[in-house]
């Protein structure tokens, strides 16, 4: 679905800068291609039955008049029979219709992917005891991939990709209380353009900080309002001098030439070099940053000899800075500065970091101490404070300075 969703969106921008048009993909019904007898309205007077779909999935019927209808499709449960042909009923979420045993029927079985099987790895540890009081359950979707946001007891939600390694995307949870609100939608589609290296060749929209579609979008000069969750049109397209006009423009995110601080500094970086190129003279010292998905500056900047962890505008965070020429230089992440910069003025505790702005190894909160991964997430039993020497992380040499 992702894939999809990114060259559906990539298509959509092309048509945009040629042409001033949109063809944006919906998941409302819409007549079929061909047929001279539906047009866009005529779902409007469709006489559709009403769905009762409690125990299933809604989805449109195809049999039904230019496709306006809807029909329900019923979930088996685990270890139930299933087949080619099921009438409008299929395996439900998480489940998959498989032969277990040679010679034996389809049955629906739970899917075996890395999400199912650490929710499993939770329950067990759960059940004898070696869970951490800080550690969450994993969350998988219907295909059995992890949910995208995901959140840290008392400190931030940040997102990740299908296979549960952190992405583009942060925010505080008070502002990330649902999927809804922090879907991180546009953070996995740049993912997947990343990983298609089309990102060189196409302007990629504008993700907001905490990893969803930005609701304002600018291309070409042309700029209008998109919805977050399926990214279709929600205004007519404005000249770029009349962006402030636009009801999804806003004053304190957005800024009257669309560009955010990283975006501006990289083009007119970008402008400078080129323009003594075609004068045969090379620049030496001229350096584009390199941005996030949201235009502003990534975390991890540096200087001639130090690499230092930086907020959104460029800023240094707090005192996190570490000479080039030291042993923990190159590991350099700055999650854990970041994450303290989200948290300012959130009413929960920040987390230590090392000097570079990496996450302490130890972590103490509420009287007791426990080990995490680079990520900030709990690893195995906490102890109390006066026993954080039984951690298995613990290195005198690292605590409480890193």
């Amino acid at each position: 679905m992702i894939e999809v969703k990114v060259w559906s969106f990539i298509f959509w921008i092309v048509l945009i800068a040629t042409s001033f048009s949109l063809i944006a993909s919906s998941y409302a019904a819409v007549p079929p291609l061909g047929d001279a007898n539906c047009k866009e309205e005529s779902c409007d007077s469709a006489n559709c039955a009403s769905v009762d779909c409690s125990f299933g999935k809604v989805m449109d019927d195809p049999s039904s008049p230019c496709g306006c209808c809807k029909l329900c499709i019923f979930y088996i449960g685990e270890n139930e029979a299933c087949g080619v042909n099921m009438n409008n009923r299929e395996c439900g979420p998480g489940l998959t219709c498989a032969i277990q045993n040679p010679g034996s029927e389809y049955k629906c079985v739970k899917l075996e992917t890395a999400c199912f099987k650490a929710q499993i790895d939770y329950d067990d540890r759960k059940l004898n005891g070696s869970l951490g009081m800080y550690e969450t359950r994993p969350r998988c979707d219907d295909n059995g991939d992890f949910i995208a946001r995901k959140c840290q007891p008392g400190s931030s939600c940040y997102c990740v990709d299908v296979g549960n390694n952190r992405i583009f995307g942060e925010s505080p949870p008070s502002y990330a209380t649902s999927d809804v609100a922090m879907n991180c939608e546009c953070s996995r589609a740049y993912q997947t353009a990343a990983q298609q290296d089309s990102l060189r060749t196409v302007q990629f929209p504008h993700c907001l900080p905490n990893g969803n579609y930005d609701l304002l979008q600018c291309v070409n000069q042309a700029c209008f309002c998109i919805d977050s969750a399926n990214q279709t049109l929600t205004s007519s397209i404005q000249p770029i001098t009349a962006i402030m006009e636009l009801p999804c423009y806003k004053t304190n995110l957005h800024t009257p030439n669309y560009y955010r601080p990283c975006e501006l500094e990289r083009i007119k970086a970008k402008m400078l070099t080129n323009s003594y190129n075609r004068q045969n003279i090379t620049l030496i010292g001229i350096e584009q940053p390199e941005c996030s998905p949201d235009g502003f500056y990534q975390p991890l900047m540096q200087t001639k000899s130090t690499f230092y962890c930086a907020d959104p505008y460029g800023e240094k965070i707090e005192h996190f800075e570490i000479e080039k020429e030291s042993v923990n230089a190159n590991s350099t992440n700055c999650k854990c500065a970041r994450t303290r910069y989200w948290l300012t003025n959130q009413n929960v505790a920040k987390p230590f970091c090392c000097t570079n702005g990496n996450y302490r190894p130890i972590q103490c909160r509420g009287g007791v101490c426990f080990c995490v991964d680079p990520d900030g997430n709990q690893i195995g039993i906490e102890v109390q404070t006066d026993k954080l020497t039984e951690l298995k992380c613990y290195q005198q040499d690292q605590y409480p300075n890193c």
